[in-house]
């Protein structure tokens, strides 16, 4: 095989791969663990103490690059609040861009799927702490 013919397979199977990923991502997830690290400590909440608590925090991601997030982690009197935005994936990252009034947040995320288990880190290089999340297909 030649070096033109190799390197338009390889092309070919590294776009399958993220149709795949974006094929596998598009749904609604359901938040089961949430982690800070780096904070000391480190807390983990799990399923249990997320339901316990009253926690919803619910991503949505359609074929057409729209999303979607509905959650009452952010207020201490767990008011629902939705966002609303786009997504794209690269390799491992997810960037989510987040719309507000006047202005878009971007969110770049860390990825992986495994059995429909979403993993997302984000992190912040300034005060050395990530948030990791995961997330179940509903």
């Amino acid at each position: 095989m030649n070096l033109k013919t190799f390197v338009f397979f390889g092309l070919i199977a590294l776009m399958g791969c993220a149709t795949t990923g974006s094929k596998v991502l598009v749904g609604t997830w359901e938040i089961i663990e949430f982690r800070l690290i780096g904070t000391g400590g480190d807390p983990v909440s799990n399923e249990k103490i997320l339901r316990d608590a009253g926690a919803v925090w619910d991503m949505k991601f359609s074929k057409n690059g729209k999303f979607t997030q509905n959650f009452n982690m952010r207020q201490r009197d767990m008011t629902m609040e939705s966002e609303k935005g786009t997504w794209k994936i690269s390799e491992d990252s997810l960037k989510i861009e987040l719309d507000f009034d006047t202005i878009t947040s971007l969110l770049p995320y860390i990825y992986k799927i495994d059995d429909n288990i979403l993993e997302l880190t984000l992190s912040n290089d300034f005060y050395n702490t990530k948030v990791v999340t995961r997330f179940r297909k509903k």
